[in-house]
């Protein structure tokens, strides 16, 4: 948790004048205003990098019994004071702050270098004597960046259908149609918080979900925003046809309706019982020795009886005009 208290900030102008507010762990605090009202340089002067002309600014640690999901209450004694501390010597009293300029490329990386190179910057204040090592960082780096992570959000409807282990897919807006491998490493137990603290439990709630990601061969970017799918089963050499395909008799056996050419050119109905496999969010997995790529199924698998002498279709698998309307589906496979 931290406070900041009647902070005024100036140079050359007044960009800031008895600002207070206090903001707890696990809570999301948003500064609003039009460009030059002050946000930014409020966050510089909280991490460091501008210097309060009056005010505090608190970090209080979190109290030992604070909520396992990370919502944090200040314990009962004095805040750490940061007003008058550098960047560096808020590290060293033990608060880590990041603060994320909304010019990254401008501001916070360098975009013509790659991840590790953006890493290794901060380290080469550090070296003794004029010649600079590389190798230690670098090593460091590359071991950060095999242990790259994202954080997604997975929503409940689909949480109990994810497990560690499985296979993702990340691409980014910076990166195009570049695919980054990964998969799940860890499955938050509790939902996410609002901006209360409280655990979200309507059927809006939404878990985390951390992604392990291998970097390949570059271009990734601490920053970036991604987009992941996880793949949670999967089978190759397949048939699927639509949920709406599939019929059930009496005793809960799957079946489908399957149209056969004719040699005069019609179609007669089949009946043809199957068993079903992985299932996406439109299509289900059938199986049956009597089934083919190509073949015509009937989208609605009541509507026709066996035996029924249907008119001929397309090579598309498109009903001719006097066929029955809305009876067909595209061809299985």
């Amino acid at each position: 948790p931290a406070a900041v208290e009647r902070l005024a900030l100036k140079y050359g102008v007044q960009v800031l004048r008895d600002v207070s507010f206090q903001a707890c762990g696990g809570e999301i605090l948003g500064i609003a205003g039009i460009a030059g009202s002050g946000q930014k340089e409020l966050l510089e002067a909280i991490a460091g990098l501008q210097k309060a002309e009056s005010g505090h600014i608190f970090y209080y640690p979190p109290h030992p019994n604070s909520d396992i999901a990370g919502f944090h209450v200040p314990v009962d004694k004095a805040g750490e004071e940061l007003v008058g501390k550098t960047p560096s010597q808020i590290r060293k009293v033990g608060v880590s702050l990041a603060f994320v300029p909304e010019d990254r490329l401008g501001m916070g990386l360098v975009g013509g270098m790659g991840m590790v190179d953006n890493m290794m910057l901060k380290t080469y204040k550090d070296t003794p004597g004029p010649l600079v090592d590389r190798k230690t960082p670098k090593a460091l780096a590359e071991k950060l960046i095999d242990e790259l992570e994202i954080v997604t959000s997975v929503r409940e409807y689909d949480i109990a259908s994810l497990a560690v282990g499985m296979p993702a897919e990340i691409k980014t807006d910076a990166t195009g149609d570049t695919v980054y491998s990964g998969q799940v490493k860890d499955i938050a137990i509790t939902a996410q918080k609002d901006a209360y603290g409280n655990t979200v439990s309507s059927s809006n709630a939404e878990f985390d979900v951390t992604l392990s990601v291998d970097p390949g061969e570059g271009g990734l970017l601490v920053g970036m925003n991604g987009r992941a799918t996880i793949t949670t089963d999967s089978t190759e050499g397949v048939l699927a046809v639509l949920y709406s395909s599939l019929g059930y008799d009496e005793d809960g056996a799957p079946y489908v309706m399957a149209a056969r050419p004719q040699d005069d050119g019609t179609l007669v109905v089949e009946k043809v019982p199957v068993e079903t496999g992985v299932e996406t969010d439109f299509e289900v997995e059938v199986i049956s020795d009597a089934l083919a790529e190509g073949d015509l199924i009937l989208d609605d698998p009541t509507a026709v009886a066996e035996g029924t002498i249907l008119p001929a279709v397309s090579a598309q698998g498109a009903a001719q005009a006097d066929a029955p309307a809305g009876q067909w589906q595209v061809t299985i496979g």
